[in-house]
């Protein structure tokens, strides 16, 4: 019994990562204290306390998505790109 749940963790974990929902993020932005309006190009990723990059919005440390903001206010769905 132990063997096969390890089978199916080991096999199908990856297609349960691939197959994750997006997560909804939402910030602001304010440049010297007055809400932004317009676009804006980001870069999300998430890393450990090493540095080591586990996810990102791209597939470059460069890459980037256009984000609109609107009176300071952006949401986005991380993952969902």
């Amino acid at each position: 019994m132990k063997n096969s749940f390890l089978f199916f963790f080991s096999f199908f974990y990856p297609v349960l990562l691939w197959s994750a929902s997006p997560v909804p993020y939402s910030g602001k932005v304010a440049i010297g204290g007055v809400n932004y309006d317009g676009e804006a190009h980001f870069t999300f990723s998430l890393q450990d306390k090493d540095g080591k990059t586990h996810w990102r919005n791209g597939k470059s440390q460069d890459e980037a998505i256009q984000v609109n903001i609107s009176n300071g206010r952006y949401s986005v769905l991380l993952g969902g790109q």
